[in-house]
């Protein structure tokens, strides 16, 4: 959902510029790469909707990706749950930042291995 905040001065039918609010894209991005990951490691997606009236997804948020993963009998390890379970945090507050994912001790090697520091 994207909310937008109107100036005081807009007049209905006429363009106006409008600042977004409700809505912050980092963290959004970092929910939707910790999807794709998960269908990565797992060879699945991790709920059908994004909802809290799909199963799946309401068990997540209640008991965390490890747990699924164990319900699931799915072996993990320690780090590579660590950064699924933060990426796919559902509230976004909570979530990690781009930079908390790119210096997890699971992808960390990948990451200086890939990228030159200037360009993270």
């Amino acid at each position: 959902r994207c909310e937008v905040l109107l100036p005081p001065d807009a007049v209905p039918g006429r363009p106006c510029l409008a600042e977004t609010a409700g809505y912050a894209v980092a963290p959004a991005d970092v929910f939707s790469c910790g999807v794709c990951a998960f269908m990565l490691l797992v060879g699945r997606a991790p709920w059908s909707v994004t909802r809290e009236t799909d199963p799946t997804f309401s068990f997540v948020r209640r008991h965390g990706v490890k747990m699924l993963l164990r319900q699931w009998r799915l072996p993990g390890g320690l780090e590579e749950d660590l950064f699924l379970s933060n990426m796919l945090q559902a509230d976004p507050v909570k979530r990690s930042s781009i930079e908390a994912c790119l210096r997890s001790d699971w992808i960390a090697d990948f990451v200086s291995w890939h990228f030159q520091p200037e360009t993270m």
